[in-house]
């Protein structure tokens, strides 16, 4: 195995394991109906909703709501800052 503590790739360090500041967005429920175009859809919504300064709650929320008025089963959700925005 190499040796990749000079590599240039390195793990992001931080002084916390905690959520704060940080969000991640998932899928929930029955994915098996979830192709790429209804993905790929509701992302498009959710970075629109970002991008005009929305906490990702906010924005998934814009993306499920949207995705709702499609008739899509696929939804997502937001894990760890609840209130995070991208600056």
């Amino acid at each position: 195995m190499r040796d990749l503590s000079s590599s240039p790739i390195t793990r992001p360090t931080c002084g916390s394991r905690t959520p704060k500041g940080r969000a991640l967005i998932v899928p929930v429920g029955d994915q098996a109906q979830a192709g790429l175009v209804h993905s790929a859809g509701i992302w498009i919504r959710i970075a629109r909703s970002l991008s005009v300064g929305n906490t990702v709650t906010n924005a998934v929320n814009d993306g499920n709501t949207w995705a709702a008025s499609q008739n899509w089963a696929l939804r997502f959700q937001v894990v760890g800052g609840a209130h995070v925005r991208i600056r």
